[in-house]
């Protein structure tokens, strides 16, 4: 009955979703007059919909739009998809829904939900198993904005012994092993030396501890070590976390405490083996934990993963159906397609994690980083299969010897594949600048950057009650690429701006983690055509008429207004030993002219026009330059220079 339920609701939010495009098209239908230079055809006018989230992948469930398809199913009938599942060559057992205390605390049935979801990632460090190493950059989140969790530097998580050194405070495990008598106070010490002065409610401790205590099997473990630690305290007692599973495990039950742990008794000389965690008794430091090891999310988030599921490990193989197709030349899931696979949403079997606020960016983020150390481990272990010699044969040749210190020692070389790598860098590099030796200089550049507040990102979020934009910035960066891939559609095939005989891009993401795109654009017209005219037609920087053009003015206000910066915001991001980096604002220009240099300098006319920014109104000289059509049809900031 629930899975009804839930369908029954996507119907009508789907439904809502078709209605409020319908209304968006009929708002964008403004009479516009004839007489303007730069006059919208009908088709400029109207938003360009993606359609609602509304199909399901036939293989895994996940819920899709109709452009993630894989693009030889064009029919809607036949319709598959390779993001979610690899076309159903990625099958795992969904997670199960959330015990019923977190449920309520995660949707706002419970009155001290907002609490809980605002200070998540908190309450989930206090019954963490694991610290979490890294560079976390809190920086970003003391300007007005939604809540970034941003990291520098290399990810780990550690594990300490079973009981903590003499005088020493315990922490993470150490917690479910210490005292359970005085364990909420402890919990909310630890946190307190980690975080800033944060106020956790004692009943929502008491709770979650109850919570874990019942159905994780991870702490099950370490309840059972300190029951024998008080039976023997001279026991010299470990706890061996396994590493390994049968064959195909993915596809049965949650594990249990005898499946995951094994309690051991041992000298000083017992080491870990294979991918196994020891956790010591006492005097051994800190250990890494493998991103291989099965159950590293699950120590890391005991509330993500209440029952201790199984996170990525490399025993998981494809699914084949016997005669159906061939087997391919890999067999085993990676790790890439694994938490692609568990972060899609669902109707059931997602379990408490997409609904877990900024503890899914946390997660994502982690995520992430452990994809990329597993391809840097692949690739340092592998250097023979990728010509390495070759390149350190080359590398001495250039070099001095080995009178450089740098030279000494290993070098790792990270291959092009390798995004952001050097090689990748420079081979991306070359092929640009060979476009600029065969077409010439650019004719225009753009910068189109995501709108959290795109009717599809706010239908998609519906659909799980109570998340906003910042909760899952998964679904912001598909209708981004979505988007993207619309507009440069637009550019190259229906020839929007001219025939376009050349094109590059480059996704970035802002301090704010919202993606944007730089886009240069080669026309097939020579730079003695892009007259001062041409560019009236396709630029503008002059704030529109609210009268005639109110879907244009309205945009034009959230989306393409320089914010008030010099003395009016002097800590504003554009903002370089009290000068505007930007040059905001510009002077006032009564027609388009060209410089020195060839660059435009935009008409900006002297009129009353005014945009008002909190107590600030803004004129024409605050204006980034834009192109009227593309407003109106992506509704985000689109900067064509």
């Amino acid at each position: 009955m629930e899975g009804v339920d839930k369908r029954n609701k996507r119907r009508r939010i789907v439904s809502e979703g078709r209605r409020k495009r319908q209304r968006v098209g009929n708002n964008s239908e403004e009479q516009i007059d004839n007489d303007e230079k730069g006059q919208l055809e009908n088709k400029e006018k109207e938003y360009r919909y993606l359609g609602d989230a509304e199909y399901n992948c036939p293989s895994c469930g996940a819920i899709m739009w109709f452009d993630e398809r894989i693009k030889n199913t064009s029919t809607r009938n036949n319709i598959r998809f390779n993001m979610c599942c690899r076309d159903g060559k990625v099958r795992l057992k969904g997670l199960k829904d959330a015990p019923d205390i977190l449920r309520r605390l995660l949707t706002h049935e419970d009155k001290e939900s907002k609490h809980f979801r605002q200070l998540i990632r908190v309450y989930n460090s206090c019954y963490a198993f694991t610290s979490m190493g890294a560079k976390i950059d809190n920086s970003v989140n003391q300007r007005p904005g939604s809540y970034v969790f941003r990291v520098s530097d290399q990810v780990l998580h550690h594990m300490g012994t079973l009981l903590p050194e003499d005088g020493a405070q315990p922490s993470y495990a150490q917690l479910y092993v210490y005292d359970t008598a005085s364990e909420i106070s402890l919990r909310k010490k630890a946190v307190a030396r980690r975080e800033d002065n944060p106020t956790l409610d004692h009943d929502i401790l008491t709770k979650l501890k109850d919570m874990l205590d019942e159905f994780n099997p991870l702490a099950k473990t370490f309840r059972m070590a300190k029951e024998r630690i008080k039976e023997d305290e001279n026991i010299r007692l470990s706890v061996k976390l396994l590493g390994t599973r049968k064959p195909n495990d993915r596809i049965y039950n949650t594990p249990t405490a005898s499946e995951i742990a094994a309690l051991i008794i041992h000298d000083n000389s017992t080491e870990s083996r294979g991918k196994d965690i020891v956790v010591h008794h006492r005097s051994r430091g800190l250990q890494a934990i493998s991103e291989l090891h099965s159950s590293y999310m699950a120590l890391q988030y005991p509330l993500l993963f209440p029952y201790g599921e199984d996170s990525y490990h490399t025993g998981i193989t494809y699914y084949v159906p016997d005669g159906t197709r061939k087997k391919g030349k890999r067999e085993y899931v990676t790790m890439r397609e694994y938490y692609a696979y568990r972060i899609q949403q669902r109707e059931v079997g997602g379990g408490p994690l997409l609904y877990s606020g900024r503890l899914v960016q946390q997660f994502l983020v982690d995520c992430c980083c452990a994809i990329e150390s597993e391809r840097l481990w692949f690739i340092r272990n592998n250097q023979d299969k990728f010509r390495c010699d070759v390149v350190n044969n080359l590398y001495d040749a250039i070099t001095q010897g080995d009178t450089i210190g740098i030279t000494i020692g290993q070098r790792i070389y990270l291959p092009p594949s390798f995004t952001g790598s050097p090689r990748y860098m420079q081979q991306n590099y070359q092929d640009a600048m060979a476009i600029c030796r065969w077409y010439g200089n650019p004719h225009l550049f753009l910068t189109f950057t995501a709108n959290p507040r795109w009717p599809e990102v706010e239908a998609a979020l519906t659909l799980m009650g109570g998340q906003k934009v910042e909760d899952r910035s998964d679904i912001v960066a598909r209708v981004f690429k979505m988007k993207l891939l619309q507009l440069m559609h637009l550019l190259k095939k229906e020839d929007y701006f001219g025939p376009t005989v050349a094109d590059i891009y480059t996704i970035e993401f802002q301090n704010r983690g919202l993606p944007h795109a730089h886009i240069l654009l080669w026309l097939r017209r020579g730079s003695e055509e892009v007259s001062t005219d041409f560019i009236d037609t396709i630029i503008h920087a002059e704030i529109p008429d609210k009268n005639k053009e109110p879907r244009l003015y309205e945009i034009v206000s959230r989306s393409m207004v320089h914010e008030p910066c010099g003395k009016d915001g002097p800590n504003y991001p554009c903002m370089m030993n009290d000068v505007c980096t930007k040059k905001y604002p510009k002077e006032h220009n009564e027609s388009t002219t060209l410089d020195h240099n060839g660059y435009p300098v935009y008409r900006r006319r002297k009129d009353s026009r005014t945009i008002k920014k909190g107590i600030h109104e803004m004129d024409n000289r605050s204006i980034v330059p834009y192109s009227p059509g593309l407003l109106l049809m992506f509704d985000a900031h689109i900067n064509v220079k």
